[in-house]
């Protein structure tokens, strides 16, 4: 009887565990990380790295990048 108990005390643990995290992904995206976006004039790759979007050439050459 103890060993059954003691399962059962067990199962009810892992169950209130799983269900505390039930979707991990969604705590880290919400997790203290604060996602910023960079201001007019930063350099930049990528138009989602810019508060507004646009990631420009900086002239003649077409790697240098920045915010717009």
């Amino acid at each position: 009887m103890k060993v059954f108990n003691i399962v059962l005390v067990a199962i009810f643990a892992a169950i209130t565990i799983a269900a505390a995290v039930a979707d991990p992904e969604a705590a880290l995206a919400d997790s203290i990380i604060e996602k910023r976006c960079k201001a007019t004039g930063n350099a930049c790759t990528l138009g989602t790295q810019c508060c507004n979007g646009a990631c420009v050439a900086t002239g003649v050459n077409k790697f240098a990048k920045h915010c717009n």
